[in-house]
């Protein structure tokens, strides 16, 4: 992922999610969300550059994931989450 996103009070949320991928199941906390990508506290990371599925309240998300640092990741989604799969997936009804 050549960029990720920021952290800003328009991305920001705390978020608890799944995060499944070669290393297994791990449970991560999602600090920051837009449609197109996410950037995650775990306490140890998948590898950079690994196939993953995001879920959360039944909602599954495929991405790619990228390494920050020793305890947060990005992750760039396959697929815009938007519309009702981002109300789905957060629990909170977008505007408009």
């Amino acid at each position: 992922m050549s960029e990720t996103i920021g952290i800003d009070r328009e991305t920001m949320v705390l978020l608890g999610a799944s995060l499944f991928s070669i290393d297994g199941k791990l449970a991560l906390s999602l600090i920051a969300l837009t449609a197109e990508a996410a950037v995650a506290l775990v306490d140890v990371p998948p590898p950079a550059g690994s196939i993953a599925i995001l879920v959360r309240n039944r909602v599954r998300v495929f991405c790619t994931v990228a390494s920050i640092d020793a305890s947060r990741i990005a992750l760039a989604f396959d697929d815009p989450l938007q519309g009702w799969r981002m109300e789905d997936f957060t629990g909170i009804p977008q505007a408009g």
